[in-house]
């Protein structure tokens, strides 16, 4: 999905893609093997089905989707997420000129996120007691896309949805529709005492193995990864 996962002709890349063949290369040359891994792509819609995976086909061993790192999922799903591949916030895509937040409260009447989402959970915190009746979910495949076309037709005032994603989701906006949108980055500063969004990959909870080796080898590539998201992606540093 852009950023992350991309289909180029016949390949596959991305940053996720490309961390993945990275980490696998450098693990097989511990067991003496000189040799990249293969990397399949299953598409499926995101939610139940998507953790269940670990569970269900012996042949996974780990799943990657730009997931974000929660104790909820690990004691749901039976997981165990390695340490973070990335840190972001959560962003508030909203119309220009008009105030999301005063005084680190969410003011926007409507906001929809994906469901099933730590957007989800996130847009129902800053809503508290409200989200009842101020929060719209948006499910299954196109979500973002429905979400912000609700937007631009003013049907929802605000869609929150992860940076790296609402960057791409706007400039493609931009350049379909002309439409305008503006983006409130989430952070402390906006929201006091919030936390940054950390992406991981999973593996069974089984596996601690596999996981110490994934771990180990993060740590000794972090490095390379400092800055990833303000040279990979356009516009990361504007908001």
């Amino acid at each position: 999905d852009g950023f992350f996962v991309r289909q180029e002709g016949a390949e596959l890349t991305g940053y996720e893609i490309e961390l993945l063949r990275d980490l696998g290369t450098r693990l097989l040359a511990t067991r003496g093997i000189s040799a990249k891994p293969n990397i399949t792509y299953t598409r499926r819609i995101w939610g139940e089905d998507f953790f269940r995976l670990l569970e269900q086909d012996g042949a996974v061993d780990l799943i990657a989707s730009a997931i974000s790192i929660t104790a909820e999922r690990e004691k749901t799903y039976g997981l165990l997420f390695t340490q973070p591949t990335l840190q972001y916030p959560q962003t508030m895509i909203s119309k220009p000129g008009t105030k999301a937040f005063a005084e680190g409260k969410l003011v926007l009447t409507k906001v929809g996120a994906a469901e099933k989402t730590t957007n989800e959970t996130f847009a129902r915190k800053l809503l508290g007691e409200t989200a009842s009746e101020r929060f719209v979910p948006y499910g299954g495949s196109g979500a973002y896309d429905r979400m912000l076309a609700d937007l631009v037709a003013e049907r929802i005032d605000g869609a929150l949805i992860d940076k790296p994603y609402a960057i791409q989701k706007v400039a493609e906006l931009k350049q379909s529709i002309g439409a305008d949108l503006a983006l409130t980055d989430i952070t402390p500063e906006i929201v006091p005492g919030i936390e940054l969004e950390r992406m991981g990959f999973a593996v069974r909870k089984s596996d601690r193995a596999l996981l110490q080796a994934l771990d180990e080898q993060l740590t000794a590539t972090a490095a390379g990864r400092d800055g990833v998201l303000s040279t990979s992606i356009p516009g990361w540093s504007q908001n």
